[in-house]
Protein backbone atom coordinates (compact mmCIF):
# COMPACT_ATOMS: atom_id res chain seq x y z
CA UNK A 1 0.00 0.00 0.00
CA UNK A 2 2.80 2.43 0.91
CA UNK A 3 4.80 1.44 -2.17
CA UNK A 4 1.76 2.03 -4.38
CA UNK A 5 1.22 5.47 -2.87
CA UNK A 6 4.88 6.42 -3.31
CA UNK A 7 4.74 5.24 -6.92
CA UNK A 8 1.61 7.27 -7.70
CA UNK A 9 3.07 10.42 -6.14
CA UNK A 10 6.36 10.11 -8.07
CA UNK A 11 8.44 9.54 -4.95
CA UNK A 12 9.52 5.96 -5.77
CA UNK A 13 12.09 4.62 -8.19
CA UNK A 14 12.58 0.92 -8.86
CA UNK A 15 15.36 -1.04 -10.43
CA UNK A 16 16.85 -4.51 -10.58
CA UNK A 17 20.46 -5.52 -10.17
CA UNK A 18 20.86 -8.89 -11.83
CA UNK A 19 23.84 -11.18 -11.62
CA UNK A 20 24.37 -14.69 -12.88
CA UNK A 21 22.97 -16.16 -9.64
CA UNK A 22 20.36 -13.73 -8.34
CA UNK A 23 18.32 -10.61 -8.93
CA UNK A 24 17.94 -7.88 -6.32
CA UNK A 25 15.12 -5.34 -6.47
CA UNK A 26 16.23 -1.83 -5.53
CA UNK A 27 13.78 0.78 -4.25
CA UNK A 28 14.70 4.44 -3.96
CA UNK A 29 12.40 6.85 -2.10
CA UNK A 30 12.48 10.62 -2.58
CA UNK A 31 12.42 13.02 0.35
CA UNK A 32 9.11 14.49 1.42
CA UNK A 33 8.19 17.24 -0.99
CA UNK A 34 10.50 15.93 -3.72
CA UNK A 35 9.71 13.62 -6.62
CA UNK A 36 11.60 11.78 -9.34
CA UNK A 37 11.36 12.54 -13.04
CA UNK A 38 11.50 8.85 -13.90
CA UNK A 39 10.19 5.83 -12.01
CA UNK A 40 13.24 3.72 -12.88
CA UNK A 41 16.64 3.79 -11.19
CA UNK A 42 19.47 4.67 -13.56
CA UNK A 43 22.04 2.12 -14.66
CA UNK A 44 24.69 4.26 -12.94
CA UNK A 45 22.97 3.65 -9.61
CA UNK A 46 22.48 -0.07 -10.27
CA UNK A 47 26.13 -0.67 -11.27
CA UNK A 48 27.54 -0.80 -7.69
CA UNK A 49 25.02 -3.48 -6.71
CA UNK A 50 25.87 -5.57 -9.75
CA UNK A 51 29.59 -5.22 -9.06
CA UNK A 52 29.10 -6.31 -5.44
CA UNK A 53 27.13 -9.35 -6.63
CA UNK A 54 29.91 -10.21 -9.08
CA UNK A 55 32.53 -9.78 -6.34
CA UNK A 56 30.59 -12.17 -4.12
CA UNK A 57 30.42 -14.81 -6.84
CA UNK A 58 34.15 -14.44 -7.57
CA UNK A 59 35.00 -14.82 -3.88
CA UNK A 60 32.82 -17.93 -3.67
CA UNK A 61 34.57 -19.38 -6.73
CA UNK A 62 37.99 -18.64 -5.21
CA UNK A 63 37.00 -20.38 -1.95
CA UNK A 64 35.77 -23.41 -3.87
CA UNK A 65 38.99 -23.66 -5.89
CA UNK A 66 41.16 -23.22 -2.77
CA UNK A 67 39.33 -26.19 -1.24
CA UNK A 68 40.07 -28.22 -4.36
CA UNK A 69 43.76 -27.26 -4.17
CA UNK A 70 43.87 -28.44 -0.55
CA UNK A 71 42.31 -31.77 -1.62
CA UNK A 72 44.86 -32.12 -4.41
CA UNK A 73 47.69 -31.44 -1.97
CA UNK A 74 46.54 -34.22 0.35
CA UNK A 75 46.17 -36.61 -2.59
CA UNK A 76 49.65 -35.70 -3.87
CA UNK A 77 51.19 -36.38 -0.45
CA UNK A 78 49.48 -39.78 -0.24
CA UNK A 79 50.41 -40.80 -3.79
CA UNK A 80 54.00 -39.51 -3.62
CA UNK A 81 54.89 -42.50 -1.43
CA UNK A 82 54.21 -44.88 -4.32
CA UNK A 83 57.10 -45.82 -6.60
CA UNK A 84 55.03 -44.87 -9.70
CA UNK A 85 55.07 -41.05 -9.73
CA UNK A 86 52.99 -40.52 -12.90
CA UNK A 87 49.73 -39.97 -11.01
CA UNK A 88 51.46 -37.60 -8.59
CA UNK A 89 52.83 -35.59 -11.55
CA UNK A 90 49.35 -35.46 -13.11
CA UNK A 91 47.92 -34.13 -9.85
CA UNK A 92 50.73 -31.58 -9.59
CA UNK A 93 49.84 -30.30 -13.08
CA UNK A 94 46.19 -30.06 -12.04
CA UNK A 95 47.16 -28.15 -8.92
CA UNK A 96 49.31 -25.75 -10.93
CA UNK A 97 46.44 -25.10 -13.36
CA UNK A 98 44.04 -24.55 -10.45
CA UNK A 99 46.46 -22.11 -8.80
CA UNK A 100 46.80 -20.21 -12.09
CA UNK A 101 43.01 -20.00 -12.30
CA UNK A 102 42.86 -18.70 -8.71
CA UNK A 103 45.46 -16.03 -9.51
CA UNK A 104 43.34 -14.91 -12.47
CA UNK A 105 40.25 -14.72 -10.23
CA UNK A 106 42.21 -12.61 -7.73
CA UNK A 107 43.12 -10.23 -10.56
CA UNK A 108 39.47 -10.01 -11.65
CA UNK A 109 38.41 -9.33 -8.07
CA UNK A 110 40.97 -6.54 -7.74
CA UNK A 111 39.78 -4.97 -10.99
CA UNK A 112 36.13 -5.09 -9.88
CA UNK A 113 36.98 -3.62 -6.48
CA UNK A 114 38.81 -0.75 -8.19
CA UNK A 115 35.86 -0.16 -10.51
CA UNK A 116 33.47 -0.16 -7.56
CA UNK A 117 35.59 2.39 -5.69
CA UNK A 118 35.74 4.62 -8.78
CA UNK A 119 31.97 4.46 -9.26
CA UNK A 120 31.27 5.19 -5.60
CA UNK A 121 33.76 8.06 -5.66
CA UNK A 122 32.09 9.48 -8.77
CA UNK A 123 28.66 9.19 -7.14
CA UNK A 124 29.95 11.04 -4.07
CA UNK A 125 31.42 13.80 -6.24
CA UNK A 126 28.14 14.10 -8.16
CA UNK A 127 26.20 14.43 -4.90
CA UNK A 128 28.59 17.15 -3.71
CA UNK A 129 28.28 19.08 -6.98
CA UNK A 130 24.48 18.76 -6.92
CA UNK A 131 24.47 20.12 -3.36
CA UNK A 132 26.69 23.03 -4.42
CA UNK A 133 24.33 23.82 -7.32
CA UNK A 134 21.37 23.98 -4.92
CA UNK A 135 23.33 26.19 -2.51
CA UNK A 136 24.06 28.77 -5.22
Amino acid sequence: MIVEHLGKTGRLQRGEAASSKSTVEILKIAKIGDSFESDEISSEEIAPYQLRENLSSIEAEISLKLGKVADLNSQIRAIAKNPDKTLALKLLRQRKAMEKFIDGMHDKRSTLEQMLMNIEDGMSNKAIFDTLKVAN
